[in-house]
């Protein structure tokens, strides 16, 4: 009977450990990206954009897809798979209370603006907050945003709002920023950083491609004759 209580407790602890979300917490993003580096200018330094309970960061961001320094488009479908993200912070406790935070990620679509109805939204995910003192924060995803897209563009929408959790605090973020000739792709504002993969969608070789043909002119060849 102990065993069974012990093992018992020892499944509830898997359990609830498993379950536990992700926490951005302080370390060097750089060292921190999973996958390709999107981009990666999370940095301390420059002046400061802070936002409170109710309101919303929002960094429009080119992503270089394989890593090579552009931001061309694939130009094909494919699935694109946000790994890991972080962001520099001032030292200000008070402007850094938050505990919680959800971050939604939106690809723009071909033309690279939101709301033209080929918008793609990744989802949204709360993590946890931890503010040591000032420097980079990073956080992997505990699963990774995913979604399958057109490829013909490069532009996502990222949007970072704090949780209300507790109402005698502000519950603020106060980001690093900088001006665009201090950022990757001519982006100005918070500096940020994010990593991942853009996987293209398969396409059936040639000889695959002839088998199918052959087996629909077959089956339409048999429906004719009838």
């Amino acid at each position: 009977m102990k065993i069974f209580s012990g093992l018992l407790c020892l499944a509830v602890m898997l359990t609830v450990s498993s379950t536990q979300a992700a926490t951005i917490a302080a370390g060097d993003v750089t060292s921190n990206l999973d996958g390709t580096i999107f981009f990666d200018d999370a940095r301390t330094g420059g002046s400061d954009a802070t936002i409170n309970e109710g309101q919303v960061q929002v960094v429009n961001r080119f992503l270089d897809y394989d890593g090579n320094g552009t931001i061309a488009a694939p130009g094909v479908g494919g699935v694109v798979e946000i790994d890991s993200f972080g962001f520099a912070t001032s030292g200000a406790t008070a402007a850094n209370d938050a505990s919680e935070v959800d971050i939604t990620i939106i690809y723009l679509g071909a033309n690279e603006n939101l709301g033209a109805g080929d918008d793609v939204v990744l989802g949204t995910q709360r993590v946890g907050y931890n503010h040591t003192g000032g420097g980079e924060y990073f956080v992997d995803f505990d699963t990774p945003f995913t979604a399958s897209i057109d490829g013909l563009g490069s532009r996502y929408r990222i949007e970072i709002r704090t949780v209300d959790n507790d109402p005698v605090v502000n519950e603020s973020i106060r980001f690093k920023s900088r001006p665009a000739n201090e950022q990757s792709f001519g982006h100005q504002g918070a500096t940020m950083s994010m990593s991942g993969s853009y996987t293209v969608a398969a396409i059936p070789e040639p000889s695959s491609l002839l088998l199918m043909l052959s087996l629909l002119g077959t089956a339409s060849f048999g429906c004719c004759r009838r």
